[in-house]
């Protein structure tokens, strides 16, 4: 089954999918012409999985790791309070827009008695 795979033609999202890495880098890859390929009648380009060399691909997934891991691990209490700080700017956040839809509707209301309590 794999020799079949190697064998035919793949639209770049399928490479991607079978190298396991993002369509992006896989475009990148045809459009820098680092892997030969050929294009279908209707213009896109197509890559045969055998023709991509090995180490672009071992190169590609060393640096994509590297890049994404963390340069010291984080304890428990650590990645917890990184949630919970998260979580404090989300409910700050839907409190400005409520805040900001009040204050929108008071202005509509105009001279509603609850515009003119007095001040505290």
């Amino acid at each position: 089954m794999t020799g079949d795979v190697d064998a035919r033609l793949l639209t770049v999202p399928e490479l991607a999918k079978h190298l396991g890495i993002s369509d992006q880098t896989a475009r990148r890859w045809v459009r820098t012409k680092r892997v030969p390929f050929t294009r279908n009648s209707d213009g896109w380009p197509m890559v045969r999985l055998a023709e991509v060399p090995a180490d672009l691909v071992e190169r590609t997934k060393k640096l994509s790791s590297a890049r994404y891991r963390s340069s010291t691990p984080r304890s428990e209490a650590e990645t917890r309070s990184a949630a919970a700080a998260a979580e404090i700017l989300y409910l700050r956040s839907q409190l400005a827009k409520a805040l900001a839809i009040i204050e929108i509707q008071a202005a509509r209301l105009g001279d509603h008695p609850i515009n003119t309590l007095p001040e505290p």
